[in-house]
């Protein structure tokens, strides 16, 4: 394979200098190659500060990654370069306080909604590690700003019985009566009444609701305290005398939930093979996955803890009892041919101007190289009722667990799927069958979607 000529320094990013220069930027010390071997083996472990990058930079041999693809891969620095009407609307992280000012600006103390709204992700990570769904009402109660209608009501109710009651005695003042004099003391009781029951309830509710928010609050806080703890002693580190710090800031991003299309009632996500040669040609395969949940939309529609229903990654759904393969990891064509055909030319046309952005942001978010190819696995959902095609995420080196078993094979394929999917050299010779080419030139349309964005 191409992986034949892939050299490899055996060392840590800090013996390249190239490589320490963009190890951070690229966010890919830790990610494992889909091949590669040297001397005619082959290998399926070879990471990314394995490559000796002054040699590839020099272009002395080939790499089955580039030297930094940050802008794709992280997804704080994705929702900034991606076209917006197909990207989630995100906030970038970083306290928990961060987190309540990105719920309030994207909208999370407005409007009654008790269905998921929000969800939370790590930045540079992916199988859904870590993933929290909030409904709106989790939002107002986080934020403070949940009522309950019953008690609008009640106040409603009061207000209502002290304006007729000032009403009924300005009028009785003029021309008084009996029945005014005998309903006018009524009307003040009442809405008296009224109103100390509104107080007593309040106070109740408010302090229920205290209890209701705390574990949540609670939750939140622990899910965001490692990464304030890591920029403390990332802080510490750095001030004279402070020593190296061990601990990597930790970034967070929450992003509007997009509601789904559903399949026979259960949300899914797209998988789509995504390859990068040389400086640069695109491609994508058209054997797209639909990974499905495992349990309905309706049970996680207004639960952010019904992770069964909500979250669609496949290793993470194969963990849960009721996990069915045949009916969760389906071909693009369960949509129907011409909508799945609709889909993937959406598909490419979003990554293709993805490419673009990126691109046009500089080096630091990707770097290029005639000598380099890299495989990411796109994810995209598509949105209810629009149809909307939606990127997610990019992840570099993704697991082909969901791809083999279209191709008859078990596991993940290994070596073997690998050979069929991306022949003998992505560099140097034509592409196996399957893959259609991603237009990465100057984009000749605007998007359908671009005059919809929320």
């Amino acid at each position: 394979s191409s992986g034949s000529h892939l050299p490899r320094s055996g060392g840590s990013p800090q013996s390249s200098p190239a490589a320490a220069a963009m190890a951070e930027d690229s966010g890919g010390g830790g990610e494992i190659a889909l091949g590669g071997g040297q001397g005619g083996q082959e290998r399926t472990n070879i990471r990314w500060h394995e490559h000796d990058w002054n040699r590839i930079l020099a272009g002395e041999g080939t790499a089955d990654k580039y030297l930094n693809r940050g802008g794709l891969i992280r997804k704080d620095r994705l929702a900034a370069l991606a076209p917006p009407e197909h990207h989630p609307e995100t906030r970038v992280l970083r306290t928990f306080d961060d987190f309540l000012v990105a719920l309030r600006e994207l909208g999370g103390g407005r409007g009654a909604s008790t269905e998921v709204e929000f969800v939370l992700k790590k930045a540079h990570s992916s199988n859904a590690h870590g993933m929290k769904f909030l409904t709106g009402a989790d939002a107002r109660l986080l934020l403070g700003e949940e009522t309950p209608v019953a008690l609008r009501l009640v106040a409603l109710t009061a207000g209502a019985g002290a304006f007729a009651a000032v009403l009924l005695g300005m009028g009785s003042w003029r021309r008084p009566s009996r029945a005014a004099s005998g309903l006018l003391p009524a009307l003040v009781a009442s809405s008296a009444a009224v109103l100390v029951a509104h107080v007593i309830w309040t106070k109740r509710w408010v302090s229920s609701t205290q209890k209701a928010t705390a574990p949540r609050e609670v939750e939140f806080r622990a899910v965001l305290k490692g990464h304030e703890v890591a920029a403390a002693a990332a802080a510490a580190a750095a001030a004279p005398g402070g020593g190296e710090a061990d601990a990597k800031q930790e970034i967070w991003v929450l992003q509007r939930h997009i509601k789904p299309w559903l399949h026979e009632g259960h949300k899914f996500h797209l998988r789509v093979l995504f390859l990068c040669v040389g400086d640069l040609r695109a491609f994508v395969h058209e054997n797209v996955r639909m990974c499905v949940a495992t349990e309905a939309w309706e049970g996680g529609r207004q639960d952010g803890s019904r992770s069964a229903a909500l979250v669609t990654n496949m290793g993470v759904n194969q963990k849960w009892n009721g996990y069915d393969a045949s009916i969760q990891n389906l071909s693009l064509d369960a949509l129907g041919s011409a909508r799945a055909a609709s889909v993937l030319s959406e598909v490419a046309r979003v990554l293709g101007e993805t490419l673009q952005r990126v691109r046009a942001a500089g080096r630091r978010q990707f770097f290029t190289l005639p000598n380099c190819w890299e495989l990411f696995g796109a994810d995209f959902l598509v949105e209810g009722g629009s149809g909307r095609v939606v990127l997610l995420e990019i992840n570099p080196a993704p697991s082909l667990t969901s791809f083999a078993q279209s191709w008859g094979m078990v596991e993940d394929g290994g070596p073997e799927l690998r050979r069929a999917l991306l022949g003998p050299d992505p560099l140097g010779g034509a592409l196996p069958l399957g893959w259609r080419e991603v237009e990465v030139g100057p984009r000749r349309a605007p998007s359908r979607w671009a005059k919809k964005k929320k």
